[in-house]
Formats: C-alpha cells, sequence, structure tokens
C-alpha cells in the first residue's frame, strides 16, 4: 500500500537567466532563459509505504 497526501510530489520548474552579451562580430546582443523540469517528492515524510498490512505504517525510504 502506497498512501501520500495531495501535492507531496510535484514537478517543479527552476529558471534560469543568462546575462546579456554581445555577440561577436554583430550589433546583436543575446541573453538565455532557461527552464529546467522534473519530477520529485517535495514532501517525503508526507509519503508512506506498508508492504504487509499487519505492519504499522512507516515514512517510505528513498521517495
Amino acid at each position: 500500500m502506497l498512501a501520500m497526501i495531495e501535492g507531496a510530489i510535484a514537478q517543479p520548474v527552476l529558471t534560469s537567466l543568462d546575462a546579456a552579451g554581445k555577440i561577436p562580430l554583430s550589433d546583436a546582443y543575446h541573453f538565455g532563459y532557461f527552464f529546467y523540469y522534473g519530477t520529485k517528492a517535495v514532501m517525503p515524510d508526507a509519503i508512506f509505504y506498508v508492504s504487509n498490512a499487519t505492519e504499522p505504517v512507516t515514512p517510505s525510504q528513498g521517495a
């Protein structure tokens, strides 16, 4: 059995803005706006795993 609170796992987005710079041999400038996506347990203490119904409910390891 796997039990978790809604919102314990999320897909956060990290943004990174690269500094503006001049393109060599040009009058143009550039900058970068990058997005990093991933799925992770944002509240691992709210995810529980039970392998046997007779065992007590414990927080899952490695979530």
